[in-house]
């Protein structure tokens, strides 16, 4: 798991743990809830993990029957469309049942800048459908372990995962945050639709996004990897030996964890002996491949721990 943080408002304790591979999630009800008020912090993954053991086995807990996905490429399996763009704005609609879990429904209104899957050509997009947890307890509160969960904000720019329901669109999986947040603009000249073109080359286009999210990450503080780091699983999912150039370039960071999660990387290509076997070709002119400077990074504080769980075990 590599990032857990522990919130502890009046109405709930809930404790967010982000594992990289398939994960199912639990929820527990909490009777008593703590009396600190807004209170954050970041605990120990394993603690963390002890502390809701206890509380899910001393209170009863309900698991929710989605699996979240462990390489990248099943988001695209699960999608009948895959587009990025910006929240323009996002409401609440109301309870609703999925797969037998109560949830509540809201409503995002999308502007699309650039499509990478689509099942026909012509769909249109201007709105979809996504999900957050409806929990309730017979207490004040409620813990829960899992995946990340969904939470679009308006002004962000994502890369979104959905599926045709009825005459609209909700996201492909529910409650779940397989989508990824990006930077603020598409790359310089990149192309807007890439749905028409090779698999390769839509791999390399939805790697090109995420690496530039990734090198627009704060510099993170002492003893955390940075957000930088939750981008390194899916770039090496699309792109195997070709990410190689991608984690070099981290190697330059002036953050000494992030350095060596980038070189735990590199020593999983080298010890799977993976090439790049085609070049990759950016499709934008402001690809980190075209560009010969060093890495930039603007420093700013991170809540994500360093914690060797995230990454591939070292050679």
């Amino acid at each position: 798991m590599g990032r857990t943080v522990a919130q502890t408002p009046t109405s709930r304790l809930r404790l967010l743990l982000a594992p990289r591979a398939n994960t199912a999630a639990a929820i527990a009800p909490i009777r008593e809830p703590p009396q600190e008020h807004g209170v954050y912090v970041v605990v120990n993954p394993l603690t963390a993990t002890l502390l809701l053991w206890g509380m899910v086995a001393a209170q009863g807990s309900a698991s929710l029957p989605w699996i979240f996905p462990g390489d990248f490429r099943e988001r695209l399996r699960i999608s009948d469309l895959v587009v990025s763009g910006m929240i323009e704005h996002t409401s609440r609609v109301g309870g609703r049942v999925v797969d037998g879990t109560d949830v509540t429904a809201n409503i995002a209104h999308f502007r699309v800048d650039r499509v990478f899957q689509r099942s026909a050509a012509g769909e249109k997009l201007q709105r979809f459908t996504w999900f957050t947890l409806r929990v309730s307890t017979t207490g004040r509160g409620f813990a829960y372990s899992g995946p990340p969960l969904a939470d679009f904000r308006s002004g962000k720019r994502y890369l979104v995962f959905l599926k045709r329901a009825g005459s609209g669109w909700e996201v492909a999986m529910p409650v779940y945050a397989i989508e990824e947040e990006l930077a603020a603009t598409p790359p310089g000249g990149a192309l807007r639709d890439l749905s028409q073109v090779s698999i390769q080359r839509r791999y390399q286009g939805l790697a090109e996004e995420l690496e530039n999210a990734a090198l627009a990450q704060p510099v993170p503080p002492p003893g955390m990897t940075g957000e930088s780091a939750s981008f390194f699983p899916s770039i090496f999912d699309l792109l195997g030996g070709c990410a190689e150039r991608f984690y070099r370039r981290f190697l330059s960071s002036p953050s000494p964890e992030l350095r060596d999660a980038a070189a735990t990387w590199l020593r999983l290509i080298r010890s799977r002996h993976l090439a790049c076997k085609e070049p990759f070709a950016p499709e934008s002119n402001s690809s980190f491949f075209q560009r010969g400077g060093a890495l930039m990074m603007r420093p700013r504080h991170s809540l994500t721990t360093l914690s060797t769980n995230g990454f591939p075990a070292a050679a």
